[in-house]
């Protein structure tokens, strides 16, 4: 896969572990060891809020207990989530 793939790159080229890690797991975030958990699943929720924003996966296909480390319970919150982050980009955006 291209996430195992990625991985192998990553630490061929001497990259940092968690960085290897997070590349690997960014599709299975409960499998990576525990002291990468957390950045794992933040890439994870970051990759699955697009997925879902550009309707290739359904909010049910998400790991729920992902979503609930960032306080997301259902696909409202999700969505509200996703305005947020949207709104913070474009006044970003606006600044530079």
């Amino acid at each position: 896969s291209h996430a195992k793939i990625g991985s192998e790159i990553a630490r061929k080229w001497n990259f940092p572990a968690q960085l290897a890690a997070v590349i690997e797991y960014h599709h299975k975030p409960l499998l990576v060891e525990e002291d990468f958990k957390d950045v794992t699943a933040l890439v994870y929720a970051a990759n699955m809020l697009t997925h879902i924003h550009d309707k290739n996966y359904a909010f049910s296909a998400v790991e729920k207990s992902i979503l609930e480390k960032f306080g997301v319970k259902s696909e409202a919150d999700l969505f509200a989530l996703e305005k947020r982050l949207d709104d913070l980009y474009q006044a970003q955006k606006r600044k530079s």
